[in-house]
């Protein structure tokens, strides 16, 4: 019976024994675990970004292998290489049209010096009185007026066109008398470095000269000539002319003894 009571004892205490609470001590041990476990999900949150804070990730990049760095210098130098190479070429280019242009210029002027050289240059080199005797009044003479238009230049005039007019007048010629030109252009032709007579120059009797002589006539020549050079695409030039019977020295009914005198009106007296 004892026996029987004495195991009864140990039974009850082995089931009290673990049906026992944990210890305070094994309560407070676990608690930081589980508070520790609390903020690393709340730091995950926030480093997911939300639309307030939104989240920021710098990625750095990974350093280049030695056979990149050595692709990258070779790349960098062909580029210095390249760039050097272009800026050589235009400066080359920008200096050939410079000399293209140098060049241009200089045979545009060669050119307008060669056709100013070569070109035909009309002017009126002077006005000469031809006599001529009359056939039914032996002694008495006629003189006809003749402006000697000459070529200058080295090449023939192309279509030549002259106009000569002249007045006698018992009265001073004014300073701005029109010297109109009234009389039909002819067309006609001067050679290199030759000459022509302009016709309608007048004629003047040895009477008529003789009251030149004294100063009671007076008798002035004029004209025109345009013409065209050989050259093409050039304008069309011109020489005026205007002359004045000055003075006359002898005898005009002498023509071996008589000198006349012209002098240039500025009136009508151009050339180009």
């Amino acid at each position: 019976m004892i026996r029987l009571l004495s195991l009864v004892l140990v039974a009850t205490l082995s089931t009290g024994t673990q049906s026992q609470p944990p210890a305070p001590s094994d309560r407070l041990g676990t608690q930081p675990q589980q508070s520790v476990s609390d903020e690393q999900k709340a730091q995950t949150t926030v480093e997911a970004g939300t639309a307030e804070r939104p989240l920021v990730v710098r990625l750095l990049p990974a350093p280049p292998s030695q056979e990149e760095a050595a692709r990258q210098q070779e790349q960098a130098t062909t580029n210095r290489r390249t760039f050097g190479l272009t800026v050589a070429i235009a400066v080359f280019t920008g200096l050939l049209v410079v000399v293209g242009f140098l060049q241009w210029r200089t045979y545009e002027n060669q050119t307008k010096l060669t056709k100013a050289i070569q070109r035909p240059f009309i002017h009126c080199r002077s006005v000469e009185l031809m006599p001529r005797e009359l056939p039914l009044q032996p002694g008495r003479y006629k003189y006809a007026v003749e402006p000697i238009i000459e070529n200058a230049g080295p090449t023939p005039t192309k279509e030549l066109t002259l106009v000569t007019c002249y007045e006698l007048r018992s009265t001073a010629f004014p300073d701005d008398y029109a010297f109109a030109l009234i009389a039909e252009p002819k067309g006609c032709f001067i050679g290199p470095k030759g000459t022509l007579i302009a016709i309608g120059g007048g004629e003047l009797t040895d009477d008529e000269l003789t009251e030149i002589q004294r100063g009671e006539r007076f008798f002035c020549v004029w004209g025109r000539a345009e013409y065209r050079d050989g050259f093409p695409d050039t304008p069309i030039h011109a020489a005026e002319f205007c002359r004045e019977i000055n003075a006359i020295a002898g005898n005009p009914r002498d023509p071996k003894t008589m000198r006349t005198y012209f002098f240039v009106r500025p009136n009508r007296n151009s050339a180009d």
